[in-house]
């Protein structure tokens, strides 16, 4: 890691294994611009272009000032070591004598390669050196006294590299496959050793590409040349040995569809000296279906193999109990010794072979149900074995079932009814393989035997139009002797409406009655005429269809015919097969146009034909078991004396790039005939016309051009003699015309800048092509994108504070490497992000923590006031600064009123509101406390000061006077205290807090002014009682003394506080008062009598 700083030192960044550099350009730019190289170390080292970053937005590169127009060239596509022609115009002849350079500047490094231009006229020809870097680059053509500059992008594709690798050895007739390790762009036609070719579509990173070979003989692989976008120039290597080992393979068998136990023939083809071994060493082995190569992955059975002669092998068969052989679909092979006596294993036979074994009836053991009264039921026995069989119950009910599938195991349905408790076993069970086996009952309980209950049995599901119906039914219950059973038959919507077909006295006889002649669904039913008695419904369909037949003919062998299901072409005498399938109500009679008669009841039955000249086929008759079919469709075979098919194509065709077209042929193509490739576009019945084609077989080339492309072609190969012209079945699948991609960056408005706002991430942007093609695209912030389309990207600026130019470095698909224009100016709109408090509820005069990230471009000399906003809008400054994130401690004035705020923030160059509604915040006031009650008295007179108090209650204050400090806790406001000074006194609020914020503001004094009389002040009589003292309630006062004067009564605490102060009245010489001191706290008081101008002192305590 130390190394790798050391790389990157200066300015760096390291994200992952990524290095990111900036370096300064002394070349002088336009104002307010700066130029800077990013490059990404990293391996491989991807750089990305240099752009000039003005402060405000892009600026579109001039344009170079020219003499010389380049009006086309004659390809954008080349290969290293290649050559295009440059047609231009010029103001004026170039110089005979002037020398033409090439400037090729690549598009992503920008690193300029200078290459001379032969010749002075339109067109000028221009040589890639074979050491130029593959991409796309842009063209300038310089000589004396004219500049000219191409509009488009040049690209050079990469040279393929092809290996081959993969040597492994098979058994003669197994296929081997290979690998091709491909690297290039574009369609690639590989040339092998043996002659065949295989086609590829090459990518910028290296594919592998599997390849299947058939040889008869050990054989040695190598690639002998390829076709590309560069011609025949790339680099080959390696090679692949197959090992082919004797081996025995069955060609055929004398039956592919048989019984266990059955005795067959294969015939053999063998490469060894294992014929000469006793039969008893060969195995014949049969197991579940696997693919054509390698053994069986399990077998389940082996046959006895009784005989070898003329490489023909008999084979018994595994009968019952012999292996897990049951009736189905498998795979057979040969286990056959070496020369010594060693087991080897045969190639698994290329058919599968359908297996039968004896049948077996099933039901279930002991089983029993019950039924509340009689009734029909679907009854089912589980049958094992396969093929056609026959099962008979014990109730003699016998049922043929025909199957056309070697299921294991098939359910046979019987239509019963049970009129009585029954028991019910299989009597016997068959099929073409022999009598099997039974198992197993089942019992039927019916509680009410003795209901009364029709049921009538379904009949076939279909008939022909006035064919005859059989049906029968079964009955419990008693009837009288005059009842008879009717038949119903509804209309053809279902609908009864008393329509009886036919009439049996017993349930013995068969009910049958011809059914209409119109096509429809009808149903049927079963009326008692002595009881009203009524079955169940059923119903068949009357067939509305004459019988039908098709015919369809494929070649038995691909290599010696082909087909699309239309035209089928064979060799002469190569064998075809004519498949006549069959609907309508069997037994089927048919007569074909070639006179071939027969009868079946499949629905379908294979011929095989062998023409030497071409022929159709159709049914001149069809009869089936309701009546006679027209003529069928006619088939056509055509017989040829060669045949062309073409082999696998790529998907896609790129301009300017020969396109591979491998031809397959059976029999000899005359050396005379022309072969021309034809496209037809969008369908294959579309009208053809030919392309340019070059090669010969079996490899043919074609080119397209530029009306083609987006659209898709089928193709056919040609032959063109003297004598005669033969043409291939269309590809089946069509090419797409393609071209390297020609896109645009922008923003999804087709903006060339974009804004995020201060919470996004990502700016989104849209590349479009012209083309609606897939391709790759990678963006100048290094993100690769592959199989994309027209659609959106999502990108990160790379910076939250500066702007991001994102410019698409390359772009290129299977054709190449394209162009792309378009740059996008991606910032962040001024503001903060990640807005974070630490409080939403502080006291004023606290300080609140934020958390903030700036975003977007701002002045340098930018500073951001942060204030908070209450609900009408007004704002109270608190600082501001110039850190652009961090946390930032923001003081809340004390004054500040309780309410609920939130955070603004404004920006003052330029000035912007960045954030108008941010975190909020409680905000409670301090408590605040205030002294009153400054007044002037004369002495023995008393005062009242007065704290108000603001904030939550409760509150402590502290008072100081001339006793010293005094601190009050109360949850009143305002407080009040009287006193009673004997000399002038100064109070003072020292502080106040309360439980919710602290301390907070107190402030406020008062002065007591104290006038002391001059003369004495008279006493009151010294008859004056004061009782009981001490005492804990009433207080008694009286007294005598002269009447007519007002009579005060002060009660004054310990602290110098009245705390009680009342008038008494007037007093007429006795005077007699009570005072209520139980409200007041136990301490000595001072009572204080004043009557008149006259006062009296008494000392109190309370108890």
């Amino acid at each position: 890691m130390k190394n790798f700083l050391q790389v990157c030192s200066g300015l760096w960044l390291l994200v992952g294994l990524l290095c990111v550099t900036t370096q300064a350009h002394p070349a002088a730019l336009a104002p307010g611009l700066q130029r800077v190289n990013l490059s990404i170390q990293a391996i491989g080292m991807v750089k990305l272009p240099t752009i000039a970053v003005p402060q405000d937005s892009l600026v579109k590169p001039a344009a170079d000032t020219t003499g010389l127009l380049i009006t086309q060239l004659s390809t954008q596509a080349l290969c290293p070591g290649g050559s295009l022609q440059i047609y231009f115009s010029a103001e004026k002849p170039l110089s005979a004598t002037g020398v033409v350079t090439a400037d090729l500047i690549n598009r992503v490094s920008a690193a300029v390669v200078s290459i001379p231009v032969s010749g002075t006229a339109s067109p000028l020809r221009l040589t890639v050196p074979d050491t130029l870097v593959p991409g796309s680059y842009r063209l300038r053509l310089r000589t004396a006294g004219a500049v000219g500059t191409y509009a488009g992008a040049i690209n050079i594709n990469p040279v393929p590299i092809v290996n081959l690798r993969g040597s492994t050895t098979i058994r003669r007739g197994e296929p081997a496959v290979v690998t091709l390790d491909v690297t290039g762009i574009g369609p690639i036609s590989i040339n092998l050793s043996d002659g065949s070719q295989v086609p590829t579509e090459g990518l910028e990173r290296t594919i592998f590409r599997p390849v299947s070979l058939f040889p008869d003989t050990t054989t040695t692989y190598r690639v002998t040349g390829l076709t590309s976008g560069c011609g025949t120039a790339g680099t080959i290597s390696g090679s692949a040995v197959v090992t082919v080992q004797p081996s025995v393979r069955i060609d055929s068998l004398s039956s592919y569809r048989f019984c266990g136990g059955d005795t067959i023939r294969a015939y053999l083809s063998v490469d060894s000296a294992a014929l000469g071994a006793s039969p008893a060493a060969w195995a014949f082995l049969i197991g579940p279906p696997t693919s054509a190569t390698g053994n069986l992955g399990s077998y389940t059975g082996y046959g006895t193999v009784l005989s070898i002669r003329n490489r023909v092998m008999t084979v018994v068969l595994p009968g019952p109990g012999q292996g897990d052989i049951y009736s189905g679909v498998y795979a057979v092979q040969v286990r056959y010794p070496d020369g010594a006596e060693q087991a080897q294993f045969g190639v698994v036979h290329n058919r599968l072979v359908h297996v039968g074994t004896v049948p077996r009836a099933i039901l279930p053991a002991n089983f029993s149900t019950e039924l509340d009264k009689p009734q029909g039921i679907n009854f089912q026995v589980t049958v094992t074995g396969g093929r056609d069989y026959e099962i008979t119950l014990s109730d003699s009910t016998t049922r043929r079932v025909k199957t056309d599938e070697d299921f294991y195991t098939q359910v046979a349905r019987f239509d019963l009814f049970v009129d009585k408790t029954t028991t019910y076993t299989v009597r016997s069970v068959r099929n073409s393989c022999g009598v099997g086996t039974t198992e197993g009952q089942v019992t039927i309980n019916v509680r009410q035997p003795d209901e009364r209950v029709l049921y009538l049995k379904r009949p076939d599901s279909l008939y022909c139009p006035g064919s005859l119906l059989r049906v029968s039914f079964g009955l419990s219950g008693t009837y009288t002797a005059a009842n008879r059973f009717r038949l119903e038959l509804s209309d053809g919507l279902g609908t009864f409406y008393g329509n009886y077909v036919d009439t049996v006295r017993t349930a013995a006889d068969t009910l049958q009655f011809r059914v209409p002649q119109e096509a429809s669904f009808y149903k049927l039913r079963l009326v008692a005429t002595d009881s009203g008695v009524v079955s169940n419904e059923t119903g068949f369909y009357v067939s509305e269809f004459a019988p039908k037949a098709t015919l369809a003919i494929t070649p038995d062998d691909r290599r010696a015919g082909y087909t699309d299901g239309v035209t089928t072409v064979v060799l002469p005498g190569a064998s075809a097969e004519l498949v006549l399938g069959f609907q309508g109500q069997p037994p089927f009679r048919y007569e074909l146009s070639d006179g071939t008669k027969g009868q079946t009841n499949a629905t379908f039955v294979s011929l095989k034909r062998f023409p030497q000249t071409s022929a159709t086929y159709y049914l001149k008759t069809l009869t089936d078991g309701c009546s006679t079919a027209p003529a069928s469709n006619t088939v056509a075979l055509t017989v040829q004396p060669f045949l062309m098919q073409i082999g696998t194509v790529n998907s896609y065709a790129c301009l300017g790039n020969e396109l591979p077209v491998p031809i397959v042929t059976a029999g000899r193509v005359p050396d005379s005939a022309t072969l021309v490739v034809q496209a037809a576009t969008d369908s294959a019945t579309g009208t053809y016309r030919d392309l340019p084609t070059a090669g010969v077989l079996p490899g043919l080339r074609v080119t397209v051009d530029t009306a083609m492309i987006g659209k898709n072609l089928f193709l056919r190969v040609v032959a063109r003699t003297s004598s005669l012209t033969l043409t291939s079945l269309p590809t089946a699948n069509p090419i797409t015309v393609r071209s390297a991609p020609n896109v645009t960056l922008t923003t999804p408005d087709g903006q060339t800048a974009v804004q995020l706002e201060p919470n996004q991430t990502s700016a989104e942007l849209k590349v479009a092509s012209l083309a609606r093609d897939v391709f790759s695209v990678r963006l100048s912030d290094n993100q690769l994108l592959d199989g994309f389309a027209n659609g959106s990207l999502f990108v990160a600026p790379a910076s939250t504070t500066a702007a991001s130019m994102f410019t698409i470095q390359r772009v290129y698909n299977v054709c190449g490497y394209g162009t792309a224009s378009g740059q996008v100016r991606v910032s962040y709109k001024p503001g903060l992000r990640g807005l974070t408090a630490t409080d939403s509820l502080l006291c004023a005069g606290s300080s609140w923590t934020v958390g903030y990230e700036r975003v977007g471009e701002l002045a340098a000399d930018n500073r951001f006031v942060f204030s908070l906003r209450d609900s009408t809008g007004q704002l109270t400054r608190l600082t501001e600064t110039t850190a652009v994130q961090g946390q930032l401690t923001l003081p809340v004035p004390k004054v500040q009123k309780a309410g609920s705020y939130s955070l603004h923030v404004e920006a003052t160059s330029p000035a912007l509101t960045l954030v108008n509604s941010g975190p909020r915040l409680v905000v409670r006031a301090l408590p605040t406390a205030s002294l009153t009650g400054t007044a002037s008295i004369i002495k023995g007179d008393s005062a009242g000061v007065s704290v108000a108090l603001t904030g939550s209650a409760p509150w402590s204050f502290t008072v100081s006077g001339p006793g010293g400090s005094q601190t009050v806790t109360t949850g009143q406001s305002p407080y009040r205290i009287r006193i009673r000074p004997d000399t002038t006194v100064t109070y003072r609020l020292a502080g106040v807090s309360n439980g919710q914020c602290g301390t907070g503001i107190a402030s406020g004094t008062a002065v007591i002014t104290v006038t002391i009389l001059t003369a004495s002040e008279p006493v009151l009589p010294l008859s004056v009682s004061v009782y009981p003292n001490p005492t804990s309630s009433y207080l008694r006062i009286s007294g005598q003394w002269e009447g007519g004067s007002a009579v005060t009564l002060q009660l004054i605490d310990a602290s110098g506080r009245p705390v009680l102060d009342e008038s008494a009245g007037r007093s007429f010489g006795a005077f007699a008062r009570e005072v209520d001191l139980s409200p007041f706290p136990t301490g000595v008081y001072l009572l204080r009598i004043r009557v008149g101008d006259r006062t009296e002192v008494r000392r109190v305590v309370k108890q």
